[in-house]
Order: structure tokens, then sequence, then C-alpha cells
């Protein structure tokens, strides 16, 4: 079934199982690196942070193997689980007193975001950006976040000072960096010890692991690494939320590593988790990173 053919149907499907209860409306969402894709929503979300979910991710669940009827069901359950968890006032987010606590800092590129950062405050970082962004609360929205643009400034009357103040406080407080040997990792992902034991990387994140390449920009953690190692090393950006860390024993040519950077970016990433296309490199002698 073609995309088009399958969007008709679930829709179909939604109404015919929720007896035509349910208004299905689309709609287009600009997402990090200029990725646009669709998402569906069930229901008005008057006064509701109502789900929405990316019809790419429905779609592939299909073509996979799963019925329609399955994921219009799926849709209709996260619809009555929203509204079971009860109604978030729909002025939730005009205050910046009632978030402040909530607002963290991430990391994205600025060559693949230029249309984004002209809407949103934003720092440089290297050759990347910080952005920040608001954490929903769980009970609504696992995992939800909301991007802070320049006109929730405005509404807020908030200085983009005030804004990264708070947004690195909070980061730096609340989303503890993890760095870990690639084998452990490998390991929590249900890979074999065997795997894992002969890989000579490590993964610096956060706790979370989500939106955790965040954590190199602190200047404790560029030294904890190289204390730890006890030699230079390489940063790989594996994606928005993950940098891979390489000791440098002096064996790697900075030209290979680029070149295996872009084909897991082209081959394996998803678009919206890119982050760079090349390395980075931490000396112990200048205590300080450099573009490769």
């Amino acid at each position: 079934m073609e995309y088009q053919d399958f969007r008709r149907e679930l829709v179909s499907e939604v109404s015919r199982q929720s007896d035509n209860d349910l208004e299905v409306s689309f709609q287009e969402v600009r997402r990090n690196n200029d990725v646009v894709s669709e998402s569906i929503m069930l229901g008005s979300g008057y006064g509701t942070l109502i789900p929405t979910v990316d019809m790419k991710t429905l779609y592939d669940n299909y073509q996979k193997g799963m019925p329609v009827s399955n994921l219009a069901r799926i849709l209709i359950g996260q619809y009555d689980d929203a509204q079971r968890k009860g109604s978030v006032p729909s002025d939730f987010f005009m205050t910046y007193e009632s978030i402040s606590n909530c607002v963290f800092c991430k990391l994205i590129s600025r060559e693949r975001n230029s249309r984004l950062l002209e809407e949103v405050p934003n720092e440089k970082w290297m050759d990347l950006s910080v952005v920040c962004y608001y954490k929903l609360d769980p009970s609504w929205i696992p995992g939800g976040t909301i991007l802070i643009r320049n006109e929730h400034l405005e509404r807020w009357n908030l200085s983009e000072t005030q804004l990264f103040q708070d947004a690195w406080k909070n980061t730096a407080a609340l989303m503890k960096p993890v760095f870990i040997k690639m084998g452990g990792f490998l390991e929590e992902m249900g890979e074999s010890r065997e795997s894992a034991s002969s890989c000579p990387l490590y993964v610096l994140t956060n706790e979370s692991k989500c939106l955790g390449a965040i954590s190199i920009t602190l200047r404790r953690v560029q030294c904890g690494i190289a204390d730890a190692l006890g030699c230079d090393y390489y940063l790989i950006p594996s994606s928005i939320h993950e940098f891979l860390v390489l000791p440098d024993d002096g064996s790697y040519q900075t030209e290979n590593l680029n070149r295996m950077v872009r084909t897991v970016n082209e081959t394996e990433l998803d678009p919206e988790d890119i982050l760079a296309e090349h390395v980075y490199h931490y000396s112990r002698r200048t205590s300080a990173l450099e573009i490769c």
C-alpha cells in the first residue's frame, strides 16, 4: 500500500474504532537538521497535551507487517491514556517562572540548522550551536520536549542571557554526564561480551541517554576524560545523543576518522540525529579541543 492510501485507511480505521468520536488532523513539523515530517494528532488538543505521532514511524511499522487496525488501536489508546492522566492547563507555558527549573541545553548542527537558528535563542560552541528546550513532565508526554523560540522570550519578557544562565545551570546540575567503556554500553544494549570487550571506544552521554552530546561542553568533563584516559583523545560525533571517545595512541589518521563519520551519517543515522561531519581532538598539553 502506498503512503497516501495508508494515510486514508488509517484515518478511516480510527474513525471506525472510535465511532466517529475523534477528530483526526495532520501537521507538518520541522525538526532538527531541517527535517520536515508529517504527524498525526487525535482530538482537538484544547486544554490537553495531545500526543502527536510521526507518520513515518507508523508507515514503517505497517510495512513491517503491523495491520492498520492495530496501529489505529495504538493511537486511540495513547489518546485515552492522555485523557486519563488529566488535562494540562493550556496556559502552562505562558509564564517563565513556572517552567524555569526544567529548561536545558542541547547541541545541534549549526550548518544543518541555519533556518532554525534564526528563530531560536542560540550560542556558538566550536562549529556547533547550543539551543534551549523545556523538558515536559513525563506524566504528560514521556520524553517530550519543547524547543524554546524567540517568540517565547518576547512573551516572557525574558533576556537570552537569563535563559542560558538558567539552562546551563540546570544542565550541569541535573543532566548528569555518563562516561563508560563502549563494552559496558554494548552489554547494556544486549550485545555479546565478546564484541563488547574488543571495542577500544568509550561513550559520553547522560543518564537518560537522550540529548547527551551536550555533556562535552562542560570543561570539567573534557578534563576529566583526559585524566581518566591518561592521554589525548578524539571525539567522534555519534549523534545529538552521545559522543564516542577514542584514546589517541598515535595510530589513527584524522582523514580516515572523518570519512567514517560521514559514512555513518549517510548510511546509519536518522537525519534528525546527525550532529557533525568530522571528529574533534582534545590535547592534554593545551587543555583544549580543536576541530579536525
